[in-house]
């Protein structure tokens, strides 16, 4: 359930990351128009009578299989999120889009996921309390993000709001293979955040995602980052069994 501590232990982890320099951008959207894009066994999850969708752009360091050894890889994303529930209250992610920097990756995630990856161009660039992020989806006028972000100080924020361990105390995530709804769990420690505001901002990955665009400014966090422990899916058994894939369909 969404919390500011992990609410389970990934023991077995099939990857496990390090993520960094990572900026939270959420806006408040009317419940309904989110919920038409969700897989059935999903509800749109909401914080004061709205639904939230986020942008987030971060770097990475990846290494699959660790007890196998495998070469360690960076990377730059940049995913479009919301939130959502199953029917019996358990929350977590869902993603309208994934934009990612390696052909490689974004072929094997959506192969074996069905999560929605996008080769993109993209990088992340820190000088001091600036932190610059330019991607380009791949493609003829592809969707891309352009965001100057100032960090307001080198302070860990002591505190958070209600509103923000929603936004980011998530530790899973659904995606949907044919009929089957999956889960994958994630651990890592509490987000370290520091306030932050944004100098400049050009987007059009919202309206590529079937989305309107955002009314007003964004809900703004940045963090330097977390190291993860990403396990392997697992068939939701709520909608995993031939009855349920029946129920809904």
């Amino acid at each position: 359930m969404a919390g500011w501590h992990p609410d389970h232990r990934v023991r077995w982890p099939v990857i496990h990351q390090r993520w960094r320099d990572l900026t939270f951008l959420h806006w408040r959207y009317p419940p309904q128009t989110l919920q038409a894009q969700l897989p059935p066994g999903l509800q749109v999850d909401t914080f004061d009578g709205s639904a939230w969708v986020g942008i987030t752009p971060f770097s990475l360091t990846s290494r699959a299989l660790p007890v196998v050894p495998t070469p360690h890889f960076s990377a730059d994303e940049v995913n479009v999120r919301t939130y959502v529930r199953r029917t019996d209250g358990t929350d977590g992610l869902w993603f309208f889009s994934l934009d990612f920097n390696r052909t490689a990756v974004v072929v094997a995630a959506r192969v074996t996921l069905g999560l929605p990856y996008r080769r993109a161009s993209i990088s992340v660039q820190r000088d001091g309390s600036r932190v610059r992020y330019l991607a380009r989806r791949a493609g003829r006028q592809g969707p891309h993000l352009r965001l100057d972000l100032d960090v307001v100080d080198d302070l860990i924020r002591d505190h958070v709001s209600e509103l923000e361990v929603f936004l980011v105390g998530r530790w899973q995530l659904f995606t949907r293979m044919f009929a089957t709804l999956l889960t994958v769990p994630v651990e890592h420690q509490p987000w370290p955040l520091q306030d932050a505001r944004v100098a400049d901002l050009s987007e059009d990955l919202l309206v590529a995602a079937g989305l309107t665009p955002p009314d007003g400014a964004p809900h703004v966090l940045f963090s330097p980052g977390v190291d993860a422990r990403v396990g392997a899916p697992r068939p939701d058994a709520m909608t995993s069994s031939p009855a349920a894939r029946s129920r809904y369909r």
